[in-house]
């Protein structure tokens, strides 16, 4: 939003609460004519509808709570039809053996510690269910402020998708670069 009156940003969520949090924490950090340019609806992204954008972004490993194939290849289509020509879907993705077996990752910040927690994982489903746990300094840990029951896909799964759903490359980009670890997160992006 703050590279200039010629862009605008269209967020979409089915669920009202993360919608909201947008309003109340992001937009009040904007400009008025830059929030002017924001809109926020609550709408399915797996249903057609909505702007034409140069950039689809589906962060927070958000596509993983679609579990089954027809249903995130759906979803990818209507991406790939909402998207302009040349347009790219961006999306994050997370795998590694750390992610096959029960876990807590403890990550310390200067107010607070931020707790990931692996509950379990299905080899047959390849579902797992994750939560997120904060302990702010002084006071007590809230446990389960976030809980995901996710579909964890691979990137061979996801880059089979986006070729089916049309889309005429994909590529994979590694977060640092370096040997890959238990646990890793990369980007896959896809052009129209």
């Amino acid at each position: 939003m703050k590279l200039g009156p010629g862009y605008a940003a269209h967020g979409r969520d089915v669920d009202a609460e993360p919608l909201q949090y947008g309003r109340d924490h992001n937009l009040p950090r904007l400009a008025p004519e830059q929030r002017r340019r924001v809109t926020l609806a609550r709408q399915d992204v797996l249903k057609p509808g909505g702007p034409s954008p140069d950039l689809i972004l589906a962060q927070n490993f958000s596509y993983f709570a679609l579990k089954k194939r027809e249903t995130l290849k759906a979803y990818f289509v209507n991406c790939r039809k909402s998207l302009r020509p040349g347009g790219v879907l961006a999306l994050d993705i997370f795998g590694g053996a750390g992610t096959h077996k029960r876990g807590v990752e403890r990550t310390d910040h200067r107010d607070f510690v931020f707790y990931w927690e692996q509950y379990g994982f299905d080899p047959v489903t390849h579902e797992a269910r994750c939560a997120i746990h904060f302990k702010p300094k002084g006071r007590r840990k809230v446990k389960d402020v976030f809980v995901c029951d996710w579909r964890l896909w691979t990137i061979p799964e996801i880059r089979d998708l986006l070729r089916e759903a049309g889309f005429r490359a994909s590529h994979v980009y590694w977060e640092g670069g370096g040997a890959v670890e238990s646990t890793w997160i990369a980007m896959i992006a896809a052009e129209k």
